[in-house]
């Protein structure tokens, strides 16, 4: 039973990274956020999204521990259940994105109403000092999709 709540909640966090990455592009545009900081928020983003993709993956492999129509087939078992309406998940999807996105809600109306706006020389001053290496185009390094 508590494996099948996992898939919910991960597509409920998916949702949720996609939904802060705008909003901190937002900031980003705004001058409300410094480049390097923005770097490092984007890597934890990153990292959310994985463990957040692991723990799904576990979850169905432990479905599939018990139910034939799972085991080896768990891309088509997810396939499925995200297209279907089946009453289980869109209730635990509807109450995960209702709980996590009051509390995102709550948390950036807080920072609206606390954070003070970078000036673009203060911007422009922690971009230059920032520790990040140059680079062309060519070399940054390889990323790996995991989804």
């Amino acid at each position: 039973e508590t494996a099948r709540r996992v898939e919910p909640l991960e597509e409920v966090i998916d949702e949720l990274i996609q939904t802060v990455k705008s909003n901190h592009l937002h900031r980003m545009t705004q001058g409300r956020c410094d480049v390097v900081a923005g770097i490092q928020y984007e890597n934890i983003l990153l990292h959310l999204e994985r463990v957040s993709d692991q723990c799904s993956d576990l979850a169905v492999y432990l479905l599939g521990m018990y139910d034939d129509q799972i085991r080896g087939q768990e891309h088509q078992y997810i396939h499925n259940l995200h297209l279907s309406e089946d009453p289980d998940y869109m209730t635990w999807f509807h109450s995960n994105y209702t709980k996590y996105y009051s509390l995102l809600d709550e948390i950036e109306a807080e920072a609206s109403a606390d954070e003070p706006l970078l000036s673009p020389e203060t911007a422009e001053g922690s971009l230059e000092q920032s520790a990040l290496p140059d680079m062309e185009d060519d070399e940054l390094p390889e990323t790996e999709d995991v989804s």
